[in-house]
């Protein structure tokens, strides 16, 4: 991005790194700060930007006129106000409470797996069927911070035979057949899931007041029938391995 600003626009805006402030510490803004970062947003939203490999001039095959889309999910057990699957992705969110019963049978290293399975089926039932999305043209990647999840689905690989069978599912879903191969899985820490985090702990306000920070208009999606079956039936497996 390129907005012709004067230097001065960084006035202040480092004065955090000077203490022993951490990556996930709060941070009280001046009000010089917030001024700064005010300008910061408005440059943002009103200058047009590219890829960065442009900028290289030996750079190959930088990726011309391509989407990329981020998608966020997370699982939450007792403890949280409303335990839940959730799932977030460019302004469309979903949540699928968990009954008593499952939360007593099913992990959580299962149940994060299975929200990125049907965070990714979401995705592509609700956002992919538009006519204006090419899909040879884009790009797809789940975010998540289970590391068991993240791995099932990087390598392709489960060893839990109720893991194997969440990813049985995945392989034999239309979605996977049909995007599979432009689906990418990345490995993210909890601070940076906050709003798949709060979709699956039923902080309904707190994801409203992050999406209003971002400028984001918020749409609620319905899980389809056969995606809330989904972990009924990883529940009936667990309990037939019993």
């Amino acid at each position: 991005m390129i907005n012709r600003s004067r230097r001065n626009v960084m006035y202040s805006m480092y004065t955090p790194r000077r203490g022993d402030h951490g990556p996930t510490d709060v941070v009280s803004p001046s009000s010089v700060i917030v001024t700064q970062a005010g300008r910061w947003q408005q440059a943002l939203i009103h200058c047009a930007g590219c890829n960065f490999l442009h900028a290289l001039p030996d750079a190959e095959n930088a990726p011309l006129h391509r989407r990329t889309y981020h998608l966020f999910s997370d699982a939450a057990l007792r403890g949280a106000p409303v335990p839940s699957l959730g799932g977030y992705f460019h302004g469309l969110w979903w949540t699928l409470p968990l009954t008593e019963q499952q939360q007593d049978i099913i992990q959580k290293a299962h149940l994060e797996l299975l929200a990125a399975v049907i965070n990714f089926c979401m995705f592509c039932r609700f956002v992919l069927p538009d006519p204006a999305v090419a899909i040879s043209k884009v790009d797809i990647v789940s975010h998540m911070d289970g590391l068991a999840a993240w791995q099932v689905l990087a390598d392709h690989a489960a060893k839990a035979p109720a893991m194997m069978h969440i990813h049985e599912m995945l392989l034999a879903s239309n979605e996977f057949a049909q995007h599979g191969h432009v689906w990418q899985v990345t490995h993210l820490y909890g601070d940076a899931n906050f709003m798949a985090d709060a979709a699956s702990r039923g902080l309904t306000r707190g994801l409203h007041r992050m999406a209003a920070q971002l400028k984001v208009t918020l749409h609620q999606l319905d899980v389809p029938t056969d995606l809330r079956g989904m972990a009924q039936n990883v529940m009936e497996f667990l309990q037939q391995q019993r």
